[in-house]
This record gives structure tokens, C-alpha cells and sequence, in this order.
């Protein structure tokens, strides 16, 4: 009989030891959850949007900051100067409050409506608020200006006979060096044949004066 008692405390035991890491186990499963949620999780916020201050506001500036992050706020405070299309406006704050993150820097122009600040409930919470806020939308890119077309050197019109032209073509002369000493200055083909007679390097004849007149 004593034997059996021995046994029957040695499986007592050891079903105590089971029941024991089991509990353990279950334990450690049932705590992993709640410790990444809270791993993984960010305070409550609310993201505020510039508000249009005047019927005609579609966008504003940034002129100077009132708050920082971190600072609380009660109502009828001034958030902001914001310059709008008529004038320099205060934004006031309309409820009570603590700024969690500035989404936008002093001078920058932004659209009414675009993330401007985060609220948060309390000063610590800004030091865990998401990485990744959303902020203003980045304006458009402007065009690129066309290229411009250089202008085309002004021309001077060279009167010449067509003979003259083609024998100034085919020796490789332009006509507009040429100095005619025909009828109003034309140029004639013994204009050319003169030049390419006497060389590029004597200087050029002077037409004749014209003849007085009667």
C-alpha cells in the first residue's frame, strides 16, 4: 500500500509541473498581444487645417508662429499670423489645447484646408506622435519657359545682276563683298571677274563717282 502511495504521489507531481508550465505558457501567450499594441500604438491627435479667414482666402503665409510644440493653449489665444490676399490676420484658437508638431515652417504659402499643426492631449504625447504626419501638398512645379529663338542677323540687300551671282556662287565669293559699280551700285559680272582677278588681298575698287548733272 505504501508503494502505491509513493507512485500516486510521484504522478501528482509530476502532473503539478505540467499543469504549472502550462499555465506559464498560456500566461507569457496572453501578455505578447497587449505588449505589441502598446509597441505599436500612437496617441490620440488631431490634425488641424489652415482655415480660410476671409470669404475670398484661398491660400495663406505662415508669417510668424505663436505656439511651439509642446505648449498649451486656451481659447481665444493666438495660434498664428497668417497673411492673407487683403492683410496680416490672427488665427485664434477657438478651443483649449496642447500643440503636438508644427507641420509647416514660417514663410511658407499654403492652400486653405492643407495640414498646418497637430494637436495632442498632453505635452509627452508629442514625443510619440507617427513619423509621417501629412503636411501641405508641395506646389506644382512652374514650366519651363520656352527656348528661345535667336534672332536672325539683319540682312542687307545686295543688288546684283544674275550673272553676277551665279559667277560669284561658283568661285566661291560672297556677292555681298563685292563692290558694284553698276547703275545704282549694282553689281555686274565684271564686278566679279575684277575680284577674282586682282586676289582677296588688294583692296577693293571704289565705283566712280556719278557724273554731274547737266
Amino acid at each position: 500500500f505504501s508503494g502505491s502511495s509513493e507512485g500516486m504521489a510521484a504522478a501528482f507531481r509530476v502532473l503539478g509541473t505540467s499543469a504549472l508550465k502550462a499555465a506559464r505558457h498560456t500566461a507569457l501567450r496572453a501578455a505578447l498581444p497587449r505588449v505589441a499594441v502598446r509597441a505599436l500604438s500612437y496617441p490620440a491627435h488631431t490634425v488641424v487645417g489652415l482655415p480660410a479667414l476671409s470669404p475670398t482666402m484661398e491660400s495663406g503665409t505662415i508669417a510668424k508662429w505663436k505656439v511651439e510644440a509642446k505648449s498649451s493653449f486656451a481659447p481665444g489665444d493666438v495660434l498664428a499670423e497668417i497673411e492673407t490676399d487683403k492683410a496680416t490676420v490672427d488665427f485664434e484658437a477657438q478651443d483649449d489645447g496642447v500643440v503636438g508638431r508644427l507641420l509647416v515652417t514660417e514663410g511658407t504659402e499654403v492652400k486653405v484646408g492643407d495640414p498646418i499643426m497637430v494637436l495632442v492631449e498632453s505635452a509627452e504625447d508629442a514625443d510619440t506622435l507617427p513619423p509621417d504626419l501629412p503636411g501641405p501638398e508641395a506646389p506644382a512645379p512652374a514650366p519651363a519657359p520656352p527656348p528661345q529663338e535667336k534672332a536672325a542677323p539683319p540682312t542687307t540687300a545686295v543688288m546684283a545682276l544674275p550673272s553676277a551671282r551665279f559667277l560669284a556662287a561658283s568661285k566661291g565669293i560672297d556677292i555681298a563683298g563685292v563692290v558694284g559699280t553698276g547703275k545704282g551700285g549694282r553689281v555686274t559680272k565684271g564686278d566679279v571677274l575684277l575680284l577674282v582677278n586682282r586676289g582677296p588681298d588688294e583692296p577693293p575698287v571704289e565705283p566712280p563717282p556719278p557724273p554731274p548733272p547737266p
